[in-house]
């Protein structure tokens, strides 16, 4: 149960830590990488903490407890047994560093099966639409096998300590036979009762010993597998709160562009802008693909941090207001909509949680979404699948739309928010708005 608890409660902590770190980190880092340390990394956690306490506790105990008893009885012959353990200690040292290189290979080599598997399922459709099958599936087949060589390089790592050890205990038994057959090496004959009980006493020092073994590997592996895990808990956000975040009201508010400039790692998107929207104002960003109309969105939702210049909403720096109050204050339909894999009344609950069945009706009505989801059986208990896969392109939009328009914020930002519209519910959805 302990070792089940830490597991959950560790995923949930960095599920939650990963969900607030700002989108540059998105950009930065695969999904299928991070479902891999989310799940995978933190697994092998698990191992350690469910076998630890048995181990750490019994064996030590069972091995001191042992040679003290040999040491009282037979000091010569004991002595002269355990002789060879030093020669048992240098394979785990050994090995434990093959383990542990092996093991942070294997967790790389994990994240890669997630991440093709994830890029599979999600690009079924472009896979299948360019025969691409054979190629993506000899993808996973090469990063399999990899996987498979670095488990059997643990596994090797992991066990030739211990045959190691019952080779050196068997010699430090024949090195005690051979005196304990010798009366004169001992000064005085050895009884056959405690030949047999030292005899028992000895082997029985070694299973405890291929225990601490075996767990010291284990607890390498882990090591390796949490460093990563702990990595992105460590991770700051790009995207700071304020240590006293300013109260924030949007509505009749002015906003303010002043000189902000960004760029993408080296690549310069925006330069100095400028640019004031006062209230009820409707402004729309006209250029070429990449020039940067979405980004200034992204700006004012704060998913990212000007390079220079600042973003005023009342003549306040975004970097005084905490995400939170900020994002309230936003509506927004995006370019790409995810839809999740729930009903379609949730989906555009969503952007007002807590919304009655009418406000929600008349949010789809405004979307001009309301006929096509009467139309189904179910309505808007209606599932629709993963990324609203159940849905059209510009039925998942009017969702969207929906969803924005639940929300009622004094700022709405629609990113082509009607792209996949046809031409006259795009009129009717723009004149509603």
């Amino acid at each position: 149960w302990v070792g089940s608890r830490a597991v959950a409660d560790l995923r949930t902590k960095l599920f939650s830590h990963l969900l607030n770190l700002s989108a540059g980190f998105y950009t930065e880092n695969a999904t299928g990488k991070l479902v891999s340390r989310v799940l995978n990394d933190t697994g092998a956690l698990q191992t350690i903490l469910t076998s630890v306490t048995s181990v750490v506790v019994r064996d030590p105990i069972s091995l001191i407890g042992v040679l003290a008893f040999l040491f009282i009885h037979q000091p010569k012959l004991t002595l002269l047994s355990v002789i060879v353990l030093p020669a048992c200690v240098l394979p785990i040292a050994i090995y434990s560093r093959k383990v542990r290189r092996s093991s942070r290979d294997i967790q790389t080599q994990s994240a890669e099966l997630v991440q093709t598997m994830t890029e599979g399922f999600t690009g079924h459709r472009v896979i299948k639409a360019y025969n691409l099958e054979s190629l993506s599936s000899e993808r996973f087949r090469e990063t399999a096998d990899r996987f498979v060589n670095l488990t059997m390089r643990i596994i090797r790592a992991s066990e030739i300590p211990g045959v190691l050890i019952e080779f050196f205990g068997a010699c430090g038994l024949a090195i005690m036979l051979g005196y304990a057959v010798q009366p004169k090496a001992l000064g005085q004959p050895l009884k056959p009762e405690d030949f047999l009980q030292l005899l028992i006493s000895l082997i029985y020092i070694y299973q405890p010993l291929k225990n601490l073994t075996r767990l010291q590997n284990q607890v390498v592996q882990a090591r390796a597998a949490t460093e990563r895990a702990f990595e992105l808990l460590a991770t700051e956000n790009s995207v700071p709160e304020p240590v006293r975040p300013k109260p924030i009201q949007a509505a009749n508010a002015a906003i303010r562009f002043d000189n902000v400039s960004f760029k993408y790692g080296e690549k310069t998107v925006l330069q100095d802008i400028n640019l004031d929207v006062k209230p009820g104002q409707l402004i729309a960003f006209v250029g070429k693909t990449g020039s940067g109309k979405t980004t200034l969105a992204n700006l004012l939702l704060r998913f990212y941090d000007p390079a220079a210049g600042s973003i005023q909403i009342n003549g306040v720096d975004l970097r005084e207001f905490s995400t939170r109050d900020l994002r309230n204050q936003i509506a927004v339909v995006a370019q790409e909509n995810v839809l999740f894999n729930d009903t379609i009344g949730r989906n555009i609950e969503l952007g007002r949680l807590g919304a009655t069945e009418a406000e929600i009706l008349a949010a789809a009505r405004f979307a001009k979404a309301d006929e096509f989801i009467l139309q189904r059986p179910e309505g808007f208990n209606t599932l629709i699948g993963e990324k609203g896969v159940m849905l059209s392109g510009g039925q998942r939009q009017r969702i969207a739309i929906a969803r924005a328009m639940l929300k009622n914020a004094p700022i709405l930002i629609l990113d082509e928010a009607t792209n996949a519209l046809d031409a006259e519910v795009e009129r009717q959805v723009q004149a509603e708005l």
